[in-house]
């Protein structure tokens, strides 16, 4: 507990004087055109991340908060954030769009679901979920049965919700620390957080804009990709599509809304259309 509130106190005076240092410095060196030098922003992540590292050992939600704050606060690094969501229903086309977005306009789209099953193979998350789950989600191997897991936790919500309190936390520590990288050490200047249920966590509309949501009205069409992507029976891929979002929750909540509906070319005109709208 006392090592926990050293490093707190240690990071919170350390963000206080940033703060303090660029409310003075930065309208000085805009007025005299002059930049601020790229190793301020390495030396910022750099320890910002050791720290938040350190805190995360102890407190998780703690870092997580942190790691939110940083992304508010860094604005006044002089860096641009701009973070944008890609959601919509699961097999609707966001891999599509994502890899259309990598290609023309270099962006960096993350993937919550690959974060997701990095989490899952580290060894302490695995020995978590043999606590909960015991031993028949696993193989011979000591590898995680995907197929299993994904049968109980979408059959049964409180199962689902126990995997989500072992998992969330840390996919959230990864995606923030992705995000910092790619904003202080690469001055990426699109990037993109991919996932289905984005619009299902509050963080993301706060620090996402805009969120781009692509769906489909052919609910067949999406039942065959799934039983074609995750080689699934047909009740177990009626569950996971039973636990996306709704139509009218991504029309009334994402910033736009396209319908996968008319053909690549259509996807492509409607993504070009909005990204000129957000330069």
């Amino acid at each position: 507990m006392l090592v926990m509130d050293f490093f707190l106190t240690i990071y919170l005076l350390f963000i206080s004087f940033v703060l303090f240092l660029f409310y003075i410095c930065l309208p000085r060196l805009k007025r005299l055109n002059t930049p601020i030098p790229s190793y301020y922003y390495l030396a910022f992540y750099i320890i910002s991340s050791l720290i938040l590292n350190i805190i995360f050992l102890v407190r998780p939600i703690v870092s997580i908060f942190l790691h939110f704050v940083i992304l508010l606060l860094s604005n006044f690094l002089g860096v641009r954030i701009r973070v944008m969501g890609l959601t919509g229903h699961i097999c609707s086309g966001k891999s599509t769009v994502a890899k259309y977005l990598r290609e023309k306009y270099n962006a960096v789209v993350i993937d919550m679901d690959k974060l997701n099953r990095e989490v899952l193979d580290y060894d302490y998350v695995k020995k978590e979920i043999r606590k909960k789950f015991g031993d028949e989600v696993f193989d011979d191997k000591n590898r995680l049965d995907r197929l299993k897991m994904r049968k109980l936790v979408f059959s049964d919500r409180e199962k689902r919700r126990q995997l989500e309190n072992i998992t969330h936390l840390r996919v959230f520590l990864l995606l923030f620390k992705t995000i910092l990288k790619e904003k202080f050490l690469y001055s990426t200047k699109y990037v993109f957080i991919e996932n289905a249920i984005l619009l299902r966590f509050k963080i993301f509309r706060l620090i996402c804009y805009p969120i781009i949501a692509i769906v489909t009205s052919n609910r067949t069409e999406v039942i065959k990709r799934i039983l074609s992507r995750d080689k699934c029976d047909l009740t177990t891929a009626e569950n996971i599509l039973e636990n996306q979002i709704k139509l009218e929750e991504f029309a009334s909540q994402s910033d736009f809304l396209i319908f996968n509906d008319e053909g690549k070319d259509r996807i492509e005109e409607e993504v070009d259309n909005i990204i000129r709208m957000i330069k």
